[in-house]
């Protein structure tokens, strides 16, 4: 019985550690793509000022 319940204890460890990962990968590709897509919109907003500013 101590056995399986040890085992159990694992698997239920092993599928919490499972989402813990899934929601901090989820989270850092999100600031990823935010970071791009802040990168790109700053980068596109640069090129405007320069355009208004030649």
């Amino acid at each position: 019985m101590k056995k399986l319940k040890g085992k159990l204890i694992l698997q239920v460890l092993s599928v919490l550690a499972f989402i813990v990962g899934i929601i901090i990968i989820g989270k850092v590709s999100i600031l990823l793509l935010l970071g791009l897509f802040l990168y790109r919109w700053s980068c596109a907003l640069d090129k405007q000022i320069k355009k208004y500013y030649k």
